[in-house]
């Protein structure tokens, strides 16, 4: 279901971004819940939906890391605008979270840009 995969990147989103030293892809799992193929589409999903997301080795182990987001940066269209706002919407009860105040500045941004 679309609904639990959006959560899911949500989550993703708001781990990798609490770990500036990034988190191994056991973590991942472990924190949203997806089986080991799963949570490397959703890293790809993260990287084609313009995140930074590099992979760094400590002690002989990789770390996913997200650094930046290009859709800060590049103006919206008017149907990108609306697909944040949609995703705003279907977030709303985890209201307060991370993810939702970052929607909520991105459209923000938008506004602003617009």
């Amino acid at each position: 279901m679309q609904v639990d995969r959006t959560r899911r990147v949500a989550r993703l989103v708001a781990v990798l971004s609490r770990h500036p030293k990034g988190c191994t892809i056991g973590q991942v799992i472990r924190a949203t819940g997806a089986s080991r193929a799963t949570a490397y589409r959703d890293l790809s999903l993260l990287r084609d939906s313009g995140y930074e997301v590099r992979v760094d080795t400590v002690n002989g182990e990789a770390r996913y890391v997200v650094t930046a987001s290009a859709l800060a940066t590049e103006p919206m269209t008017a149907k990108e605008r609306a697909a944040i706002a949609l995703a705003r919407r279907a977030l709303s009860s985890i209201e307060g979270s991370w993810v939702v105040r970052e929607l909520d500045a991105v459209l923000e941004r938008s506004r602003t840009v617009a």
